[in-house]
Order: structure tokens, then sequence, then C-alpha cells
């Protein structure tokens, strides 16, 4: 494909340019635009190391000092010029010569603005959020906060030494008075999961968490 002498610079250079530099941004985030029904065209699978993978060397990350995130704003932004090269250039898209890009093209204007329009209001529910004074969960919502009791065991020796420091702070402790127990779980949270989920102690307990949820 390719576009007559008299088109190169008023046509095909601004088409050209644009594609670049859309496929440029949205490169490094392709896996993430796929996993969410966006079909990347096999016209521009040049651009990929890998089809499977998407990997690519087209645009690395990690060859940037800062790596960027995916922007709703400015994949809009790219999809806007998208839609102008649309516009501007239908006479020369609809000649059959062209016919390839030109469903390329509305392939990627539904495909893009689809995957928008799916965000946004997932990010207007986080802004929400973020902006509320309020804790997206509270003690008494049914789902964050929750009461388990444990009951006194028969523990072996690694049971015994893995909640040692645990036991040290709760056995003089009175009934009810409650303790704070952050201090004595592993920092792994794999470990920290598993510490919870399988504590023993030689007498009964119970043991009270609140989740306040992810970036919150």
């Amino acid at each position: 494909m390719g576009f007559p002498g008299g088109l190169v610079k008023t046509v095909g250079k601004p088409i050209v340019d644009s594609f670049s530099k859309f496929f440029f941004y949205i490169l490094p985030h392709l896996s993430k635009i796929c996993s969410r029904n966006f079909k990347y065209p096999e016209l521009f699978n040049c651009f990929l190391k890998d089809v499977e993978t998407k990997e690519q060397t087209y645009n690395n990350q990690e060859t940037h000092k800062n790596k960027a995130r995916l922007s709703s704003d400015v994949l809009n932004v790219k999809l806007q010029v998208l839609y102008d090269i649309k516009i501007n250039f239908s006479v020369t898209l609809s000649n059959p010569r062209y016919k390839k890009l030109n469903d390329v093209l509305d392939s990627l204007l539904k495909g893009v603005q689809g995957y928008l329009d799916n965000l946004k209001p997932l990010n207007e529910r986080q802004k929400k959020i973020h902006q509320s004074l309020q804790p997206a969960r509270s003690i008494d919502d049914g789902g964050s906060s929750q009461v388990r009791q444990i009951k006194a065991s028969v523990r072996v020796e690694k049971e015994i030494e893995k909640y040692k420091e645990l036991e040290e702070i709760t056995k003089t402790v009175e009934p009810y008075p409650p303790v704070f127990i952050n201090d004595v779980l592993p920092v792994n949270r794999k470990n920290r999961f598993d510490y919870i989920t399988d504590i023993k102690l030689p007498y009964s307990v119970e043991l009270y968490s609140y989740h306040p949820g992810a970036r919150l």
C-alpha cells in the first residue's frame, strides 16, 4: 500500500504519523487493552515481537526512566486524532486501494471507543470514592469486618514456635480487652494471610478483622 506522489505529504504523511503516534502510545499497554475485548489489527503485527503475548520492542517501557501509565484522557486525545483522519480523508480512504487501511481504522475507532466507554463509569466511581468524606467500607456493612472464634487447641512444636510472640502478648490479658496483633504479623502478605488463617493458641480467643479495601 502506498500513496501517489501528489498525496504523500498532504494525505499519506498525516495518516501515517497519526497511526504511528497512536500505536506508540498503546503498545506498552496492549495486553491490558486487549483483555478488555479490544482486537488488535493484524495489519500492524509488524510492531509486535510476539503476536500471542503482545510483546513488542517498538516502545519498550523498560528502557524509560519513568514508566508511563495508561491514561484514558490521553488515549481519548489519540482517538480523536484518528476520528479526524477518518473525516478529513474520507474520500481517499473510500478508494478500494485503501480498503484494508480503512477497515482497520474503523475497527480501531470502534474498539478503542468501546474500551473508553466501559472505563468511564469505573473511573467515575473511583473518583467519587476518593472525593467522599465517608469510607468506602464500614465496620457494619456486613462484608468488611469479621469476628472469628478460635478455640483452644493442642499444638505441635512448630506451631508453638510460630505463635510464640502472639501468645506472649495475649496470655496475660483479662477477658474482653482487645489486643492489636499487627506488630507480630509477618511482613510478607502471603505469610501474614497464612499466619492469621492458621492461628492456634492454648486458650480460646476471638479474632476481629477489618478490611478497609484496596487503595483506602
